[in-house]
């Protein structure tokens, strides 16, 4: 297997493995299950896979992190909506505290910096410590880049009009 085959696999797979299964917010049973790991490697990993490809394009050095933010704010805030509904089930008895405006703020906070960094830039760090030659190359071509465009929009068409995974 190719040296670029083996990073894109490790961006699409470490995203949710860290975010989800080794935080504990998503059980082995339902992250393993093949759908649902379908779902989460298309909304974690082709988002850490497009930000690691603008960083590596555009030469992106400390903005990377805000990337990695905007990328949070859309995933946990616009497709998962987590940050507007007081009666989130992980908010546990948080449940309403810190609401102002309609966001639950202590826990958007803290869901932007989970996913910035467990989610997006720590997968981006071990795959360029592990692959340091291609830290800076391109690995998407314009099939590639399409590919994990229509993996994000694809769960976010399909949550726009059911909720397909509760992961959270």
């Amino acid at each position: 297997m190719k040296k670029e085959t083996k990073i894109l696999i490790s961006l699409l797979f470490l995203p949710p493995a860290l975010g989800e299964l080794l935080s504990g917010s998503t059980p082995p049973l339902q992250f393993f299950n093949p759908i649902s790991l379908l779902i989460l490697v298309s909304l974690y990993g082709c988002g850490t896979l497009l930000i690691r490809e603008a960083k590596a394009r555009w030469k992106l050095q400390w903005s990377v992190i805000l990337l990695a933010v905007a990328y949070s704010i859309i995933e946990e805030g616009i497709m998962v909506q987590s940050f507007f509904n007081p009666g989130w089930e992980d908010l546990g008895i948080l449940s309403g505290y810190g609401m102002y405006f309609g966001v639950q703020w202590p826990w958007t906070i803290m869901l932007i910096l989970f996913h910035a960094t467990i989610s997006t830039l720590i997968p981006i760090a071990i795959v360029d410590l592990l692959w340091p030659k291609y830290k800076d190359v391109p690995l998407l071509k314009k099939r590639g880049l399409i590919l994990a465009f229509a993996g994000i929009s694809s769960v976010f068409c399909s949550r726009r009009s059911t909720c397909l995974c509760q992961t959270h």
